[in-house]
Formats: structure tokens, C-alpha cells, sequence
């Protein structure tokens, strides 16, 4: 029987979470270490990523293999937007920028 897509993904990227949950930035993340603006700075760059993610998903919707895995419900960018409303403030969305990181992989094509 075929695995499941969600088996396969889990398998293909196991070894990079597992990195990360090494790292030294992800171990105070989760010791609750990181300062606030810490956290500001993290959930600013997932904004930018996912942003750039639900744009291209939004664009694949209804082509016939990826279309099925575009599921509002998994949608990031309100949430992120409302924890950034909350840590920075109202006008969050004028002050913010990606970090260089950010900004070559979501122009370099690993997201579009």
C-alpha cells in the first residue's frame, strides 16, 4: 500500500526539524529565554515567508495536483498578522521588513 503524503513528507523533512530543534535560537525560543522582541523579529520573518507561500498557493488553487493541498483552513498570514498587531502595535505593518534571509528565499524561487 502507498504511503500517505503526509508519511512521506514527514520522512523527507525530518532531518531538517531535527536540526532546528537544536539549534541553540530554537532551544531559548522554547525554554521561553528569547526577549519579547526576540519573538517580534521571528513571527515578522514567518510573516513575510508565509505571505509569500499563500500567494503562490492562492495562484495554484485550482490546478489539479496541487489545488487539493491549498486548504484555507491551514492559512497563516491572519494569525501572524494578529500576533503582530499584538507585539508591535497597530501601525506594525509600515515598520517591518524582511531580513536578508527572507528576502532570498522568497525571491529565489524556493517559495515562488
Amino acid at each position: 500500500m502507498p504511503e500517505r503524503f503526509s508519511e512521506v513528507l514527514r520522512a523527507a523533512i525530518r532531518q531538517v526539524h531535527e536540526q532546528a530543534n537544536g539549534a541553540a535560537y530554537i532551544g531559548k525560543l522554547l525554554s521561553g529565554e528569547l526577549a519579547l522582541a526576540d519573538f517580534a523579529e521571528l513571527a515578522t520573518q514567518h510573516y513575510f515567508l508565509y505571505t509569500a507561500l499563500e500567494e503562490v498557493a492562492d495562484s495554484m488553487r485550482h490546478d489539479p495536483v496541487v489545488g487539493p493541498f491549498v486548504i484555507d483552513g491551514l492559512r497563516r498570514v491572519p494569525a501572524l498578522a494578529e500576533d503582530l498587531d499584538f507585539l508591535l502595535g497597530p501601525h506594525w505593518a509600515t515598520t517591518i521588513e524582511p531580513n536578508a534571509a527572507t528576502k532570498k528565499t522568497t525571491a529565489s524561487g524556493c517559495v515562488r
